[in-house]
């Protein structure tokens, strides 16, 4: 009767080690896993800053570009104004083209940098979006990182107890065959 409670005890041991071992190798994916996305959220985060920096700059040129237009249309108004005060107009015809040709030169001038702001502003949106998904991904892979690890503590504890009442019984099969 002993030797089959310690071999039914062997049996249990038996099972929880595969669960054991099948759970430290998850651990160990999951492990590799958090890794490589803390590496991806990293480069995501350094590309973001980037484009925030290049977002920046555009902003600041596309500015520039609109005081230089503001300022060419304040010239224009000030030059209309300043002729005789009878409203006649102080341009030429030939002045007047050349205004539209620098006013539709620095509307084309500024057309690229703005084209590459909206751009650049989408890869940003596109890249935050990115990192969020890469971060919600890294908080689950650590969940069931730490759900792993308490199951592979609570296996543990179980083929440890499991081992106590082999020995137990080993020992009180023993005792009483001695005796």
């Amino acid at each position: 009767m002993g030797a089959q409670s310690n071999t039914q005890a062997a049996v249990k041991v038996d099972e929880l080690q595969t669960p054991i071992i099948k759970t430290k190798e998850e651990l160990k994916n999951l492990t590799r896993k958090l890794a490589t996305e803390k590496n991806n959220l990293s480069k995501q985060q350094d590309e973001a800053a980037k484009h925030k920096d290049l977002l920046k700059a555009l902003d600041e040129e596309i500015t520039q570009y609109q005081k230089q237009e503001a300022e060419l249309e304040a010239g224009y108004e000030e030059l209309k104004k300043s002729g005789s005060g009878e409203g006649s107009a102080v341009l030429t015809e030939e002045q007047e083209t050349e205004y539209e040709q620098v006013r539709e030169m620095a509307a084309v001038a500024s057309a690229k940098p703005r084209i590459t702001l909206n751009q650049s502003k989408e890869k940003l949106e596109a890249a935050r979006r990115k990192a969020g998904d890469i971060e919600t991904e890294l908080k689950e892979v650590v969940a069931r990182k730490d759900e792993s690890a308490k199951s592979v503590k609570v296996l543990t504890e179980r083929r440890d107890t499991l081992m106590k009442v082999c020995v137990f019984h080993l020992m009180f099969s023993l005792l009483h065959v001695c005796l």
